[in-house]
């Protein structure tokens, strides 16, 4: 159920009041159960932070159902290509259309820097730089997400990040789904 509440603020320790309400209610108080996820998740973190990639390989075989060891965490520029070869070509027809598509959308929303030097020597202006690097998570399961590929990577590349890394469960048949590496090496 979600509630929703109008609540004026007037003061600043009106301010701090709701802020403490909202933090409470996202760390789970008054919700056991969503408490208990959120407990579960710090668990899953602390653990990761503690043991690295072999925790992440243990959660990836009790959560996916899939056997790795860390090593295997990054295909291979060959494991890609193989993959990629068994993709439908009407499959890439249609990827290599929305990807040009997503390109031509963020390639006009592109904001430009701009500055401006006044008679008394001020300047006004507006620096527009692209991150150094970015992660893009693509969700996997049952099903698999080409277009998660391209509407996060394509505009990424648009504005000029220079290393996109994408991370993405390995779930169709141990692995990332091919439609989805398609999507990579298209973006």
């Amino acid at each position: 159920m979600i509630t929703i509440r109008r609540t004026r603020i007037r003061d600043d320790a009106a301010l701090a009041s709701v802020k403490a309400e909202i933090i409470a209610r996202g760390a789970g108080e008054g919700n056991p159960e969503l408490a208990a996820k959120i407990e579960a998740v710090r668990g899953i973190v602390a653990a990761i932070r503690a043991e690295g990639d072999a925790a992440v390989a243990e959660f990836t075989q009790r959560f996916d159902g899939v056997s790795l060891t860390p090593d295997q965490f990054e295909l291979s520029a060959a494991e890609i290509d193989a993959a990629i070869a068994t993709v439908d070509p009407k499959l890439m027809a249609m990827l290599e259309r929305a990807h040009e598509n997503i390109r031509t959308f963020h390639m006009r929303s592109l904001r430009e820097s701009w500055e401006e030097t006044f008679e008394d020597g001020s300047v006004l202006g507006q620096r527009i730089t692209p991150i150094e690097s970015a992660g893009v998570y693509v969700p996997g399961g049952k099903a698999f997400y080409p277009s998660s590929v391209l509407m996060n990577i394509v505009p990424a590349r648009v504005a000029g990040v220079k290393e996109i890394v994408m991370v993405s469960p390995p779930s169709w048949q141990g692995s990332i789904h091919p439609g989805v590496l398609a999507a990579a090496r298209i973006a």
